[in-house]
């Protein structure tokens, strides 16, 4: 129940405005009159929840934003080492300019999502600061191997 009144917030939230568009990343709004019928829906099935909750009495549960923040950080970080150069041999041939071209950047973002997974947990900036980069073992670095 509670994941279906989250998602119902989120949807609501989507609605008005639609989400801005990212670099790669664009959203295409619901037209009308399909969203006045999502909005309707939306209302009813909240009111329903609502409902239910008086009735068996729930109580509501306390969502940690920095928790969620850094689930979602450790995700990103997981990604983006898969997505540097070394890692990328494991699905073919790899440009070796990518070390060059695309690691630099990939590494940064690492560093700035786990700078954010520990300012979402509370963590003081200086322990992200303490945080080594992502690196292969010498002799991986982006070499083709026979």
């Amino acid at each position: 129940m509670r994941s279906l009144e989250q998602t119902l917030l989120e949807v609501r939230q989507r609605l008005h405005p639609p989400p801005e568009d990212g670099f790669l990343v664009s959203y295409r709004p619901i037209a009308e009159p399909a969203r006045t019928h999502v909005e309707a829906a939306i209302e009813r099935m909240l009111a329903e929840i609502a409902v239910i909750a008086r009735e068996f009495d729930l109580q509501p549960s306390t969502e940690d934003v920095g928790s969620y923040v850094m689930a979602q950080m450790a995700v990103a970080w997981s990604d983006l080492v898969d997505m540097l150069s070394p890692k990328l041999k494991r699905y073919g041939p790899v440009d070796r300019s990518l070390s060059e071209t695309l690691d630099p950047h990939v590494q940064v973002l690492i560093e700035l999502a786990q700078e954010m997974g520990h300012a979402a947990s509370g963590d003081p900036p200086e322990l992200a600061a303490t945080q080594t980069r992502w690196e292969l073992p010498d002799g991986e670095a982006n070499e083709e191997k026979p």
